[in-house]
């Protein structure tokens, strides 16, 4: 299984860089799965993950949106990895690609869609810390489970897109778990490759996104 992993983008004072955390290929070493790094200066990711043979895509954590609707007529304040993941996710549906999105990635997937999300989460929701720590998450069949958080911004069940369905959310309605209606595409907030993670709940999510045709 080849997986294309999208990477943070940095601005630094001499250079442009891509980068991304050591702890996916640890992650994903285990079951066997490579990981092919999709850089965000591409003037064609298309061309290049079609050429690399990526037959699964994962949008990482990292940096904010630039933007809050990419349905906007104006670029606005689209980043090239903006511009690059909502590239891709048109290929993506397009081809019946499954893609799965981690912290920032599930924004991306609600605001390319045509949802919103919400700048500075704690500022709106003041009972619930969702920054380096542990919290609750509720799953739709009503389980508990506790997993990691490492966000700023993030989705409130109002911001969602119609073609997209909630599958958890923390105990004051924060969205933590996303999937389409009809493609194979999944969300969550939290970190499966971090510490803290859930082992058992997470290895079930990537097992059924690495199966999903």
């Amino acid at each position: 299984m080849i997986v294309g992993i999208t990477t943070r983008y940095v601005n630094s004072k001499y250079e442009e860089r891509d980068c991304i955390s050591h702890d996916w290929f640890e992650f994903f070493r285990k079951i066997n799965v490579k990981l092919i790094l999709i850089p965000n200066n591409l003037l064609d990711p298309i061309s290049y993950v079609k050429d690399v043979g990526v037959e699964r895509l994962l949008l990482t954590g990292g940096d904010s949106l630039g933007i809050t609707n990419l349905n906007r007529k104006s670029n606005g304040n689209k980043t090239k990895r903006d511009i690059t993941e909502e590239k891709l996710l048109n290929w993506s549906v397009k081809f019946k690609i499954p893609v799965l999105g981690v912290c920032r990635g599930i924004q991306m997937i609600n605001v390319f869609f045509g949802g919103s999300i919400t700048r500075n989460l704690d500022k709106k929701i003041k009972d619930e810390n969702h920054r380096s720590c542990k919290h609750i998450v509720i799953i739709e069949n009503g389980k508990k489970i506790s997993v990691n958080s490492f966000h700023e911004d993030g989705l409130l069940e109002n911001q969602i897109n119609d073609n997209l369905q909630i599958f958890a959310k923390s105990p004051n309605g924060v969205v933590e778990g996303l999937k389409h209606k009809k493609k194979p595409i999944i969300g969550v907030q939290w970190h499966p490759e971090r510490k803290w993670a859930n082992k058992k709940f997470d290895s079930f999510l990537i097992k059924h996104w690495l199966n999903k045709k």
